[in-house]
């Protein structure tokens, strides 16, 4: 987004050209993320009072529901961006050459740590290039950076914990 624009006024122009109140601009997004990730064989699920994931064993991502829809949004970009990093996992391990599970005594390793808190920026940037570049999205970058800081920041907080 170019300096200097005004944001709101730039999703009311959005809304606008999508025929859609301003408010459900973000649900329209949303849908359309979840139509796209259907096509990897995955589903989504809202869910009440629980954390976003992507749950592996039945290929399906949790979004919590209690967020405004802004955030379900991002939050499906960045569950989005774990499934990406998994289908590219080679570059991943190259990346990240000591994603170790376990170390002595059940510990997490602090390469473990390290790696998982790599994986967390890499799908915080893999989401945000594929509602940019290939949704062609509207995505308020400061909403969508600070929402990255504090989740990047819960997992630097747990991996100090040693």
């Amino acid at each position: 987004m170019a300096e200097g624009v005004d944001l709101d006024l730039f999703l009311s122009d959005i809304s606008i050209r999508m025929g859609i109140n301003k408010s459900d601009v973000w649900k329209r997004q949303f849908q359309v993320a979840c139509t796209w990730v259907a096509t990897k064989g995955y589903g989504v699920n809202l869910v009440i009072d629980k954390g976003d994931e992507v749950v592996w064993d039945s290929n399906c991502i949790m979004i919590n529901k209690n967020h405004k829809w802004e955030t379900r949004y991002y939050s499906l970009l960045h569950e989005i961006g774990h499934i990406l990093v998994a289908e590219d996992k080679k570059q991943f391990l190259y990346d990240y050459p000591l994603y170790i599970e376990y170390q002595t005594r059940g510990r997490k390793s602090h390469a473990y740590r390290v790696s998982t808190i790599g994986e967390e920026i890499e799908a915080w940037k893999k989401g945000r290039v594929l509602g940019d570049k290939v949704f062609n999205h509207f995505i308020n970058y400061d909403k969508y950076n600070k929402l990255m800081t504090d989740c990047v920041m819960s997992y630097v907080k747990w991996a100090a914990e040693v």
